[in-house]
């Protein structure tokens, strides 16, 4: 009796399972090539200035970092640069 219990607690583990992976659960996303360091290096040398903050964002469905700079001039100017990429916008 005790055997039939484990054998069924066993398959209902085993279908349980298998439910999981066919249920189209979403792979994590792929790591990131650019690190904020590098993305406010980017974003300086595209636009100068003094780098303020750097966020971690999406944009488009797309991982990027938000590099906020403050220009000669006073201005503050955010610089979008693709954490996949390295390409600022």
């Amino acid at each position: 009796m005790i055997n039939a219990i484990i054998v069924a607690a066993m398959l209902a583990a085993g279908a349980a399972a298998s439910a999981e992976e066919s249920s189209g659960a979403v792979p994590a996303p792929a790591p990131e090539r650019v690190g904020s360091n590098e993305a406010a290096a980017i974003a300086r040398s595209q636009s100068g200035g003094r780098v303020l903050d750097v966020r971690r964002a999406t944009e488009d469905g797309r991982p990027c970092y938000l590099v906020r700079l403050l220009l000669a001039d006073g201005r503050v100017r955010i610089v979008v640069v693709d954490a996949e990429s390295g390409k600022a916008r």
